[in-house]
Formats: C-alpha cells, sequence, structure tokens
C-alpha cells in the first residue's frame, strides 16, 4: 500500500487534503479499526508542529466518533472544484495551444505517464474541445494550419478529420521512424532559419529604435466650421450605425446552433427535406446566420471543413475545378458566413477560399429550370421556395451578408 505523507495543512504546493484524508482511510479497509484507532491514525499523519497539527490538537476538537472528525476535516480543508472552460474560454485556450517542433517526438510525462510529446498535446486538445463544445470539429481545421509543417506532412496534407477522435487518433498513430525521417530532412532547414535574421529586426541606432516602435497619429478628417443654416427645415435625425456582433461572441452561438448533418441515405435525405420545409416554415424571406443555420446537404462535408468546395460542398478538388451542380444558394451562403465568423474570430484564414462571386444588378433564378438535376437537390424539393430566394435576392448587392 501507498506510504501516507505527512500533511500540513497550510495550502503547500502539491498537497491536497482530501488525498491525503482517503490515503489514511485506505489504510482502515479490512482492518476492522474502531473509531479511536482511526483517528489516532489520522493524528499520525499530521506533521509534528504545522497547522494541520495544531487543528487537530485543539482541545474544542470533536474526537468522539470518526464520522463527527471527519466532517470537521472536510470544513477546514473544503473540497474545490476544478475550473471548468467553457465557450469563448475554452475557444481561447485551444487556439493558445501551440504544438512546438522540439516536442515532436520527444518522450515527455503526463500525469506521471511517459508519452510522446505531439500526443500529449492532442489529447489536451481533445479535452478542451469538448469544453467548448466543438462536437463537429470546427476548430480542427485551425489547428492543422497553425501545426508545425512536419506534422502536417506526417498526418498527410489535405487529410480531413471528422471530429477531434479521428485526429487525435491520426496524431497517435504517427511512427516514431516517420518523425526521425522529417528531423533528419528539416535538420538544414532548421539550421538556415537559425542562422538567418532579416535586416527589419536589427535597427542599429536608438532613433530607428524609436521609428519602429512609434506608430502613425490618428487620422482626423478636416471639419468645417458649420455656417449659418439657410434652408427653415428642420435637418432629418441621424440614423443610428448598424449594430456588429464581434466574431468571439457570433461564434460561441454558432457553435451550440449547429443543427444535424444527416448521412446520404434514404432517411437520412427524408429527414433533410423536412429540416428545408421547416427552417422555411420558421424563417420567412430572412437568411442563414449563426442564430439561423441552415440544413447541411447529406453526404457533403462537415460546416468550414478543412478544403471543402464551395460550389457543391464536397471534398477532393478546388472551387474553380468543381465539376458538380452547384450546392443550393442558402446552404452557400450559410457556409460562406460560417467561415468568416471562424476566420474573424481566430484569425487563421482558410487555405482552400471560395472564388470570388462577382455581384450583378439582377439575380439569375435559383435554378428555376425544372430539368436540373442534382445528386442531392431534387428541384420539388426546392421549387417552393425559389419565388422567395429570387425576390429577396434582387438589388445592387449592397447590404449585410448575414
Amino acid at each position: 500500500m501507498t506510504d501516507v505523507k505527512m500533511f500540513y495543512g497550510d495550502g503547500r504546493s502539491g498537497e491536497s487534503p482530501h488525498d491525503f484524508k482517503k490515503m489514511v482511510m485506505q489504510r482502515f479497509m479490512g482492518k476492522g479499526l474502531s473509531d479511536t484507532e482511526k483517528i489516532e491514525a489520522l493524528g499520525l499523519g499530521m506533521a509534528s508542529g504545522s497547522l494541520a497539527d495544531m487543528w487537530f490538537d485543539d482541545p474544542n476538537r470533536t474526537k468522539t466518533s470518526w464520522a463527527a472528525l471527519s466532517a470537521e476535516f472536510d470544513v477546514k480543508w473544503p473540497k474545490r472544484a476544478a475550473l471548468r472552460r467553457v465557450g469563448q474560454d475554452a475557444i481561447e485556450d485551444l487556439l493558445a495551444e501551440k504544438l512546438k517542433v522540439k516536442d515532436i517526438g520527444k518522450r515527455v510525462k503526463d500525469g506521471g505517464v511517459e508519452d510522446f510529446g505531439h500526443v500529449v498535446w492532442a489529447r489536451k486538445l481533445q479535452r478542451i474541445a469538448a469544453d467548448i463544445p466543438d462536437v463537429g470539429g470546427l476548430f480542427i481545421g485551425v489547428v492543422v494550419e497553425k501545426m508545425p509543417l512536419m506534422m502536417q506532412d506526417l498526418l498527410g496534407p489535405g487529410t480531413v478529420f471528422v471530429d477531434w477522435a479521428a485526429f487525435e487518433a491520426a496524431v497517435v498513430a504517427v511512427k516514431r521512424a516517420a518523425i526521425v525521417n522529417a528531423q533528419v530532412k528539416e535538420a538544414p532547414l532548421v539550421q538556415m532559419t537559425a542562422l538567418a535574421k532579416p535586416a527589419s529586426q536589427q535597427p542599429t541606432t536608438i532613433q530607428q529604435q524609436r521609428y519602429i516602435q512609434q506608430p502613425y497619429p490618428p487620422y482626423h478628417p478636416y471639419l468645417p466650421s458649420q455656417a449659418s443654416p439657410v434652408a427653415t427645415q428642420a435637418p432629418a435625425a441621424p440614423r443610428a450605425p448598424p449594430v456588429y456582433r464581434p466574431d468571439s461572441e457570433r461564434l460561441v452561438d454558432l457553435l451550440k446552433n449547429i443543427p444535424v448533418h444527416h448521412p446520404s441515405t434514404d432517411n437520412g435525405r427524408t429527414t433533410y427535406a423536412q429540416d428545408i420545409s421547416d427552417w422555411h416554415a420558421h424563417n420567412g424571406g430572412c437568411g442563414p446566420n449563426e442564430l439561423r443555420p441552415y440544413p447541411l446537404t447529406p453526404g457533403t462535408a462537415p460546416l468550414d471543413s478543412h478544403g471543402e468546395c464551395f460550389n457543391c460542398a464536397l471534398l477532393g478538388h478546388m472551387t474553380n475545378d468543381c465539376p458538380n451542380p452547384p450546392m443550393p444558394a442558402l446552404e452557400k451562403k450559410w457556409r460562406q458566413i460560417a467561415a468568416s465568423i471562424r476566420n474573424g474570430a481566430t484569425g487563421s484564414p482558410r487555405r482552400n477560399p471560395p472564388a470570388p462571386t462577382l455581384i450583378q444588378y439582377m439575380s439569375t433564378p435559383y435554378h428555376s429550370d425544372p430539368n436540373f438535376a442534382h445528386p442531392y437537390h431534387p428541384w420539388s424539393l426546392y421549387a417552393p421556395y425559389a419565388a422567395e430566394y429570387n425576390a429577396q435576392d434582387q438589388g445592387n448587392g449592397q447590404g449585410s451578408s448575414n
């Protein structure tokens, strides 16, 4: 049985009052000790002259029963719940976790167990992602983009991970031999990077340093003096500026409201058709946003996946080279809004951005051809909503995207 370390009770680092009491109680098991013997065992574990020893020797201390003394112990040293990260705090912690090149393949200890540094990092990310919660793996693409290039190559360029469990499994599966080979190939580049130092980072004088560190003064436009009013008509009241929510707040709502992404099966497509009908019934002529997420086509890539096509929402090709019919226009708009929110909240642009779309004064009717065919989008499903969408899509292309 594990030896019980002396208890001081002064909050010193590495000491847990309730772990100490549990270790003492383990010694009781199977021995049939009386309450008096249990109380004496607890006192023998208090370090002499410590705060805990003074507490135990207090004449007013109840020592008539083990239950009463244990309750007083819990009052003196109450249990403290661990701080749990949620929402935006968990997102910030997730993005702050960086994998260093030196930790790839390096043996480290995690909770007393030896493992590789990159594996410990991946498991920590999965725990934080569960606190967000990032069920659909929305932030996996951000993490992959910020990983060292060595790890990206070891996982395979362009690999898509459906969730955090798949990402962790892929990191764990990286072989030690593959890491060594990658390190050998990258060693000359690391040496060259260490020797090279841009001249822009080496100001030679104090004046140059002061010049580099000082920002430009804020721009103040010329404001002419107010002239006497000529017209007798009262000026119109100024319009209130639009209120924009920070992308970090919008991202929290986006994660809360991600709808179920159905599989490409008969049942999945049937449920998806009902979701489309319900969405239009509840939202009318409004467009999608983080509070009104649009249903995703069954069998397509998850929302804001790493490398999905912004024309058909499938993986494996670039948007400009897409050979497939386009996804529904509202779904495309929703995917673009989700990517924009994620980029604004994390400051990480996509590697495969969608091709720019020219804004025209009159839009083309939304798949008005009843003979239009798509493997997942029968015209009969969207015909009731085409007129509504075409009506709200006319104009000069200005206005909010969400």
